[in-house]
């Protein structure tokens, strides 16, 4: 058995059409996720920076009462 396909030269056309827009498609949607992800990397890094300031002030409120019953 022959495993031949044979299509209208226009549905082939508007098959490459589909396939290059799905292309272009799934390029963007990585771009997309490149972007969302850098993104999501900087609001963890902020977190991280704003963690520690808490933790900071948390610290020195500690250092205040100790200090503060102490006397």
């Amino acid at each position: 058995m022959d495993n031949q396909i044979f299509v209208k030269i226009e549905e082939y056309n508007e098959v490459l059409d589909i396939v290059k827009a799905v292309k272009e498609k799934i390029a963007k949607a990585q771009e997309t996720i490149t972007k969302i992800s850098e993104l999501k990397s900087e609001e963890d890094k902020e977190l991280e920076t704003w963690n520690k300031n808490l933790e900071a002030a948390t610290n020195n409120v500690a250092e205040m009462e100790k200090t503060l019953g102490s006397k």
